[in-house]
């Protein structure tokens, strides 16, 4: 990783020697990302944006727990000071806490990270338990997405910046 970490600034640095003078006069990004920590997935390089322009916050299966402080420091500073404007929640398919969730194997502290969606599942049973397991997967990924969307809308923090026409959480 280093290596590859010093093969990056070289290359940085000859296609723009100025890149890392103009990236540490601060950022001003425009989105704040709330994503799954899969390796398989960059914010930055799906979007083929370059650093400084997406406020991420990576955990297991893109949760967004009103009761994590980390979540809601993350999000307070993203729309207070950062002055982002727009909120994206990005899952994926075949997302390795959604299928832990579903299947259910036990695995300690990750079972109580994963209760949200659990409890997606429990709620749409029925509509779930009549799917193949890939569009059993595929859909509660969808809903697990909506459902971040809903836990992120009802925080004071987005609440009070909707009140200041600050904030759109439209995107999941």
């Amino acid at each position: 990783l280093i290596d590859k970490n010093k093969t990056w600034v070289d290359d940085k640095n000859a296609t723009d020697p100025s890149y890392f003078e103009n990236l540490a006069k601060g950022q001003k990004p425009k989105f704040i990302w709330i994503g799954c920590s899969d390796s398989r997935f960059s914010p930055e390089l799906i979007t083929k944006s370059d650093l400084g322009e997406i406020f991420v916050l990576r955990n297991i299966a893109n949760q967004f727990n009103t009761t994590d402080l980390n979540a809601l420091s993350v999000l307070k500073y993203a729309i207070e000071y950062l002055e982002v404007r727009q909120i994206i929640v990005c899952g994926h398919y075949k997302c390795g806490g959604i299928n832990a969730s579903i299947n259910n194997c036990g695995h300690g502290v990750i079972d109580h990270w994963l209760q949200s969606i659990n409890e997606i599942y429990l709620s749409n049973k029925l509509q779930l338990d009549d799917k193949s397991e890939k569009e059993r997967e595929n859909l509660l990924s969808e809903l697990n997405i909506k459902k971040q969307v809903q836990n992120i809308s009802t925080t004071s923090i987005v609440q009070d910046a909707w009140n200041k026409d600050f904030a759109d959480t439209g995107n999941g």
